[in-house]
């Protein structure tokens, strides 16, 4: 069944993740083992796009993507970005993709 409301707690994980990127701190404890070591490889370049952009200012739900990931809008001090993130039962990060926006 597909549907059309955020994950319990993807908002909030997705503002914990943006914030903890942009401090150059990730919050590794709260990824599954994959995504933080995915992330601990890719974090000086996800640090250098977001600090580009600035600070958040406001997260956006757009809908669940074909894949049930929760689809963000994220707007920061100089521009978007975008951000797709699934969470376990358990509230786990397991998967994120962050590209910037238009």
């Amino acid at each position: 069944m597909q549907r059309d409301l955020p994950l319990p707690a993807s908002e909030a994980a997705a503002r914990r993740l943006i914030d903890s990127i942009v401090a150059d701190s990730p919050i590794y404890n709260e990824m599954s083992p994959a995504l933080a070591d995915a992330t601990r490889r890719q974090q000086k370049q996800l640090q250098a796009m977001v600090s580009e952009l600035g600070p958040v200012v406001s997260t956006q739900f757009v809908g669940v993507g074909n894949n049930g990931w929760d689809v963000y809008t994220i707007k920061h001090e100089h521009g978007v970005s975008h951000l797709r993130i699934m969470l376990d039962s358990n509230g786990v990060i397991t998967g994120a993709w962050l590209s910037p926006g238009l």
